[in-house]
């Protein structure tokens, strides 16, 4: 039992000087910058695909054919104007809100998420530094490169998403609070007792956040 154990451990820091897993903690985190990235992308996108509908059809006045809208943009309208009740049709648009609140967060989210595991590696590294027995400084280079590199690609990755898409999806959800209220009182004025004691959109935006 000890003789594998000594193997598994001499095995994980041959692992290590090789540079392999500095390879792979740096791969993982790229591949959650990937997955960030991608899904920043498509809320942005689908917000500012809703934010265009509604300004050209409640706010300009132009016909729009569903035709012409993507086809997740197209099941957030139906749901919202063909509602068989006002309550149903309110509550949806918050549903929207919402969601458009959580984008704001998301942005946060992936952030950190990067930075932590860019964090990860450094303890990881500097941990396994400290538990081999060194006998010159060229020995700490490896575990030291773990450390390193993962921080740099973590921090990296932050910033790359707080660049693209932190700016971007603020006044993205600005426009869509202002939008949504449009939207609103268009329906409201189609159906002035469905909509009557009904909160505004946007009326409590810290509470959105929240949920």
């Amino acid at each position: 039992m000890g003789r594998h154990a000594d193997h598994a451990t001499v095995y994980v820091f041959e692992l290590i000087d090789g540079n392999a897993l500095t390879v792979v903690s740096c791969a993982f985190i790229a591949l959650m910058f990937a997955v960030g990235w991608r899904h920043l992308r498509k809320e942005r996108n689908h917000l500012a695909a809703l934010n265009s509908y509604i300004l050209l059809k409640y706010r300009l006045g132009h016909r729009i054919a569903l035709e012409s809208v993507a086809r997740d943009v197209v099941e957030d309208i139906t749901r919202v104007e063909e509602a068989d009740e006002p309550a149903r049709r309110q509550t949806h648009m918050e549903a929207l809100w919402k969601r458009a609140v959580r984008l704001e967060g998301s942005v946060d989210f992936w952030g950190d998420l990067l930075q932590k595991l860019g964090l990860l590696g450094t303890v990881v590294g500097l941990g396994v530094a400290l538990l081999q027995k060194q006998t010159s400084a060229n020995d700490l280079l490896a575990p030291l490169s773990l450390a390193v590199w993962t921080t740099v690609i973590g921090l990296l990755g932050s910033i790359a998403i707080s660049w693209k898409f932190g700016r971007d999806i603020d006044v993205e959800v600005d426009t869509h609070e202002e939008h949504l209220k449009e939207w609103q009182n268009a329906l409201a004025a189609r159906d002035p007792d469905g909509f009557a004691g009904r909160p505004a959109l946007g009326a409590e935006r810290g509470a959105g956040v929240a949920s």
